[in-house]
């Protein structure tokens, strides 16, 4: 007998980033049948209404996917935030909404540092003579005269800025006027615009921003003119939040020496890049989410939950 409520996934796709191991899309599989549930994987963002599609798990559903799926009951996040649907989207739908709060912290913090400190030696010569006066003379800069900007002050920042304060580094959190984290008195904070104390330092300035309304595109030049010497800039979180075009016409112009990004997918964009500035960018295929316990942390948590969507319990459902 076919199998009528589908519960979909989107953990597969063409760059294999996110792919579900056998094991464990096996055993959902299972829980799901076991329930009357079809368990479907995906890999294409839906283009047609489905009214049979009651739950969704993965990363790419929006809001805008909404419309195809008005039976639509529950959505579970593989990632930290809960961006993609909005407070009121769900409420408006009666929307259950879960992520995986806490499950890319450290990775993403331990990874944002390899690129601030791969951005710091683009052009070093690994083969020179190893002397002291030749590392001095050919060292681009030193970790001690710069100051490192976190734009965004969510979990993710404070775990980074307490790796980069503890080692001695000038650090900042760039927060909104109401953030929760202007009240933490072991982060030190700037406000969003005003970047009076360090406009005409050199800074690293890491992109860390979740992507909603205030922020869609909000790394653009004119956010960017108010720092006066800019070493590099990395984004690892989301594209949305930057104007890539504005990036580039600032790394073109030397305004920005160096840029890296753990965000783009696009292997033909990158390429582009690349040969337009060669040395100067640095790209990674968002590997910041392979820590050694993803898959299994994050299975253990959609297995519960589905557990309790299937007994009508949302009210016990968690995040990690």
């Amino acid at each position: 007998m076919e199998l009528e409520n589908i519960i979909l996934c989107d953990w597969i796709d063409d760059v294999a980033h996110y792919h579900l191991p056998n094991q464990y899309k096996d055993a959902l599989t299972d829980l799901c049948q076991k329930n009357g549930h079809s368990f479907q994987l995906i890999s294409r963002k839906i283009d047609q209404q489905n009214p049979n599609i009651v739950a969704c798990i993965g990363n790419k559903f929006s809001s805008e996917d909404l419309q195809f799926m008005p039976n639509l009951k529950w959505i579970q996040f593989g990632s930290i935030g809960t961006d993609k649907i909005p407070e009121k989207h769900a409420r408006l739908n009666k929307l259950q909404v879960t992520n995986a709060r806490g499950i890319f912290e450290y990775s993403v913090a331990r990874h944002a540092l390899y690129l601030l400190t791969d951005s710091l030696f683009p052009h070093r010569d690994l083969d020179s003579d190893f002397t002291r006066a030749g590392w001095e003379t050919t060292l681009p800069h030193k970790l001690g005269d710069i100051s490192i900007v976190l734009l965004g002050s969510g979990v993710i920042s404070q775990v980074l800025y307490r790796i980069l304060e503890s080692a001695g580094l000038k650090v900042y959190v760039v927060t909104r006027q109401n953030s929760e984290s202007k009240n933490n008195k072991l982060i030190k904070t700037i406000d969003h615009g005003q970047f009076n104390e360090i406009e005409c330092e050199p800074v690293v300035l890491i992109n860390l921003l979740p992507l909603n309304v205030g922020t869609n595109s909000l790394i653009d030049s004119s956010y960017l003119e108010g720092f006066q010497n800019i070493i590099s800039y990395i984004n690892v979180g989301r594209p949305e939040t930057e104007n890539l075009l504005d990036i580039l016409a600032l790394l073109n112009d030397k305004k920005i020496q160096f840029a890296a990004w753990d965000v783009i997918r696009d292997f033909m964009l990158v390429e582009k890049i690349k040969n337009q500035f060669t040395d100067r960018v640095r790209f990674t295929p968002h590997v910041a989410s392979f820590q050694e316990n993803h898959w299994p942390k994050l299975y253990e948590l959609v297995f519960y939950n589905l557990e309790c969507f299937f007994q009508n319990n949302n009210l016990e459902m968690k995040n990690i």
